[in-house]
């Protein structure tokens, strides 16, 4: 979705329009999760002289894999992002770090900006990198593979909790002394 900030008009502007994952470049992802419809999405743009506002929001639905339960389930997202854009280069300075404001900065050199990458960053990294069905969800039963969310097995309850460290654990408990 291009806007020409050189054409846009000083002052306040808003922009609603649905966006196909084609159109934001979404498809490369399909998987880890599948984007169900379109992206409904609101823009607010702000021009003072030769910088530029944008708040975007979305609201999308995907489809994602249960981490724990390997169940597919729906979830429904409402992201909200603010961005300036400046006219010109960006000026590097010695820095040891980047204040927030660096973040959100971009500058433009063209008349036309493209903001469905912007719309597709904050799409994918809304995502959690370990989704859940629910917050409790109990997962697998790693001996027979039983979903303890939907039934129950003889193993269910009988398993020692392992940590990370239980084999060195045993491992120090076998040494003399």
């Amino acid at each position: 979705m291009k806007i020409n900030l050189k054409e846009l008009p000083q002052g306040r502007k808003e922009i609603s329009v649905n966006l196909s994952g084609g159109e934001i470049g979404i498809k490369e992802h399909e998987k880890e999760f599948d984007l169900i419809g379109d992206v409904a999405a609101h823009i607010l743009l702000l021009k003072s002289r030769t910088t530029v506002n944008v708040e975007i929001e979305i609201d999308y639905r995907v489809r994602l894999q249960c981490s724990r339960c390997l169940e597919l389930f729906e979830k429904t997202y409402h992201e909200k992002e603010s961005f300036v854009f400046r006219e010109g280069e960006e000026k590097l300075r010695k820095e040891k770090s980047l204040s927030e404001e660096d973040i959100y900065t971009y500058f433009y050199a063209t008349e036309e900006v493209d903001l469905s990458p912007l719309i597709r960053d904050m799409i994918i990294l809304s995502i959690p990198m370990k989704p859940l069905c629910k917050k409790d969800c109990k997962g697998l039963c790693p001996v027979c593979g039983a979903n303890w969310n939907k039934e129950t097995c003889e193993h269910m309850g009988n398993l020692k909790p392992v940590t990370k460290l239980s084999k060195l654990l045993e491992f120090k408990n076998k040494l003399p002394g």
